[in-house]
């Protein structure tokens, strides 16, 4: 008996990859140089995404896809990732652990390669100003260093990042080399859950205008 891949398992995704190349406030990402060669780099991102998307199920959100791409100009190019959820109802804290494994991963595997933490290209990712934005909204009391308080601080969620990326660095690395050798660089959701075995509930209704979940 042979077990079936993810895509024996799945439709192919439809993806619009225009805003990818975008940070969440709409700025372009620049094209860069990096000592990293460009397969390095392409796993850099794979395990960056699926660092998200590994942690964000095992804590249950509802993932649509996750994926990696390349952009090519000249001598320059690039490498950019997105991972998009479902609308969920997720613990507050757990969305920040999710929101700061994508980095915390890069570095760990960076490390394994030999190479420093300042190589990772998710470092100029906007996650945590995303995630801050997002806790904000909920009134989460996160701050970004240990102020007055008794808010946690973002160290303390990289912290908790690099707890849940320990116990699920096997299934990071399965998700991000199945991504990695993916043609197109995307998994869908489900193909995600049949890699690491972890459910992908369903997404929740969108709240109707004035109402919330």
């Amino acid at each position: 008996m042979t077990t079936p891949t993810p895509t024996d398992q799945c439709e192919p995704l439809c993806v619009d990859f225009a805003d990818w190349w975008n940070f969440n406030d709409g700025r372009p990402k620049p094209m860069r140089k990096t000592e990293l060669i460009r397969q390095q780099s392409r796993m850099d991102i794979a395990v960056h995404e699926a660092a998200h998307a590994v942690v964000g199920l095992a804590y249950g959100m509802s993932l649509e896809y996750t994926g990696v791409l390349e952009q090519e100009d000249g001598d320059q190019w690039n490498m950019t990732g997105r991972t998009r959820w479902g609308n969920c109802s997720v613990p507050c804290l757990r969305y920040a652990v999710m929101a700061a494994a994508g980095l915390r991963a890069e570095v760990r595997y960076l490390a394994g390669q030999g190479l420093p933490p300042a190589a990772a290209l998710g470092g100029t990712s906007d996650d945590r100003q995303v995630a801050f934005a997002d806790l904000a909204h909920s009134n989460f009391p996160l701050r970004q260093t240990g102020e007055p308080g008794h808010a946690m601080t973002w160290p303390e969620v990289e912290d908790a990042a690099d707890h849940a990326i320990g116990l699920l660095w096997q299934q990071i690395n399965t998700v991000a080399t199945a991504m990695y050798a993916a043609p197109d660089g995307l998994l869908t959701g489900d193909q995600v859950a049949a890699l690491t075995l972890f459910p992908n509930p369903p997404a929740l209704p969108e709240p109707e205008e004035g109402e919330e979940l």
